[in-house]
This record gives structure tokens, sequence and C-alpha cells, in this order.
């Protein structure tokens, strides 16, 4: 008999009532993080769901003890692990991750996977989504953890409106991406300089037309 106890049954251990409650998950969406940290280090066994809450939620010592317990910070496949899931086409732990919580993330990742991690055999990157985003903090986490720079379209990302950037989305010659109506700021246009020195290719017809449309002088010089 391979299913799982019915927690409500009066035999069943404690601990296992309380997992099978997901009582962690709870306690993180009802913000007592004191009431989950303390569940967790009293070994009451978590789910991918709750290390899922606790990134989204941006709890970094809840994601540590998570991590340290053992749990990696991949989608589960097997149908045991699967309870609870919403969507297999979720955004994934490193992309809602925040620049602080993501180092501790990808130390988990066994190197072979780390690709997988960085969505690099994905037509749009996690680099590429994050950069999307403008959220430079957390693309600098990215390439100094390998995320390969050799893409052409990572400055249009930054450039591009966000319904451009979305994860499956694609535009032809007939359908070209729009600039943003506001220029990079000051901050911004360093950060594609130092993509520019990291090696990022400038060899993208698009990338001069999206600064013309967004009025970046700027920019417009440093890819001249």
């Amino acid at each position: 008999d391979d299913q799982p106890p019915n927690p409500y049954y009066i035999d069943v251990p404690e601990s296992i009532a309380l997992t099978q409650k997901e009582a962690i998950k709870l306690a993180i969406a009802e913000g007592q993080i004191e009431m989950a940290r303390w569940l967790v280090e009293h070994k009451l066994e978590s789910s991918f769901e709750e290390l899922h809450a606790a990134v989204r939620q941006q709890q970094v010592d809840l994601v540590k003890l998570f991590l340290d317990s053992g749990m990696l910070p991949f989608e589960p496949t097997a149908p045991s692990q699967m309870a609870g899931r919403r969507n297999s086409d979720r955004e994934t732990l490193f992309e809602i991750a925040n620049a602080e919580i993501l180092p501790l993330l990808l130390a988990k990742v066994p190197k072979e996977q780390l690709p997988k991690a960085l969505d690099e055999d994905q037509r749009i990157t996690l680099l590429n989504r994050t950069l999307a985003k403008r959220d430079l903090a957390k693309a600098r986490v990215l390439f100094e953890h390998g995320s390969s720079l050799e893409d052409s379209s990572l400055i249009e990302s930054l450039l591009k409106r966000p319904e451009d950037n979305r994860k499956y989305s694609g535009y032809s010659n007939r359908n070209a991406p729009k600039a943003r109506s506001t220029p990079l700021n000051p901050h911004q246009v360093e950060f594609v300089e130092v993509l520019i020195q990291k090696g990022v290719s400038v060899d993208n017809p698009s990338l001069l037309n999206l600064a013309a449309q967004s009025g970046d002088l700027a920019l417009i010089k440093i890819l001249l």
C-alpha cells in the first residue's frame, strides 16, 4: 500500500498529519515566519511547494533551512512528490528568486544541471527574462554564475516592451518589437557598457532602432 496516510485519521503521528496538511506552507502564507522556521528546525518534512513559497516571499533564512535540509531547487517530477503543484509551466525558483536568494539556489545545483537552471537550452534564457525586467542586480548574479553572454538579443531585452519579452512570444520582420516609452537611466546605460565589455554582441540591427524609438541618445552613442 503506497498511499500516504490520511492526516485526519486518529492514529496518524502528529508530524505526518501536519506535513500532509502543509503546515509549513500555511505558516508562510499567513506570515507566521517564526512558526514556519520552528517547524522546519524540528524536522517536520517539508515539500517543494513550501520552498517555492519561501522563495516567492523572499524569506532568506527559511530558504537556507530548506536547502540545508537537502532539498534541491528543481520542480519535482516523481508523481509521489507532485502533490499541490499548480502549473507545470509556472516560473521556476530561479526566475522568482531575488538577487540575494538566487546564489543560494544556484549553489545547490550540480554543475551538469546548471544550464537547465539557467534555461540555456531555451530560446529565451533566464538572463534574457531578467534583463527584460531590468533587474540588474540579479542579472549580475546570473552572468557571474555562468549565464551565456553570446546571445545578441540580451541588450535588446532591456529595450523592448514587456509584451515583446514574454517567455514564449515571438515576432517576425512583419511584427518587429517596439521600444519602451522611457529610455534607460544612466545606471542602466552603464550596465549595457559592462555587457559590451564582457563580449555581448551589439551586432543586432534592432538595437539602434529601439534606442531611437525611445529617444535614448546616451545608448545610441555607445552602440555606434
